[in-house]
This record gives structure tokens, C-alpha cells and sequence, in this order.
């Protein structure tokens, strides 16, 4: 949803609005060590979508359920759609 609301109302691009939401939210936070990227070394924290391109995920706006196929956390899976 933020995504969504920084493309539409503050008119960042998808890609803006992507490093807005993980990395730079990270480093705002004082975890980009640790988070906010896909690194060797980092924190597994991801969620895996059910389509073949991830801007689908602010298209969709509304529809995220069934866009999510897994979150993980720390690299462990905590939600699956089945």
C-alpha cells in the first residue's frame, strides 16, 4: 500500500518507491548491515511473489493476498499460500 501511495501521490518511479520501502527505510532505521537488501550475510527478511514481475505488487493494489505466495523471516518461512 505505500508503494502504491509514493507512486501515485508523490510520484516516485516503481524503482523508487522499491528502495524507499528496503533499503533506504533500513539505513533510516539503522539496520542496513544487517537488512534492506539481498546480500550474503544479511537477514533473510523477503517476501516471494506469485508473478512474473514485482511491480505487479503496486498495479494490484488491493489484491496483495494473492500476489504473496511466501514471506520468510530470518530466512524461515512464516506465511505460505497454498
Amino acid at each position: 500500500m505505500v508503494m502504491h501511495l509514493a507512486c501515485a501521490m508523490l510520484r516516485l518511479s516503481m524503482n523508487e518507491a522499491l528502495a524507499a520501502s528496503t533499503i533506504n527505510s533500513a539505513f533510516a532505521l539503522g539496520v542496513e548491515k544487517s537488512r534492506g537488501s539481498i546480500e550474503r550475510g544479511k537477514c533473510a527478511d523477503l517476501v516471494i511473489l506469485n508473478t512474473n514481475k514485482w511491480e505487479n505488487i503496486i498495479y494490484q493494489f488491493g489484491t496483495h493476498d494473492s500476489l504473496i505466495k511466501y514471506v520468510l523471516v530470518n530466512g524461515k518461512v512464516v506465511h505460505e499460500k497454498k
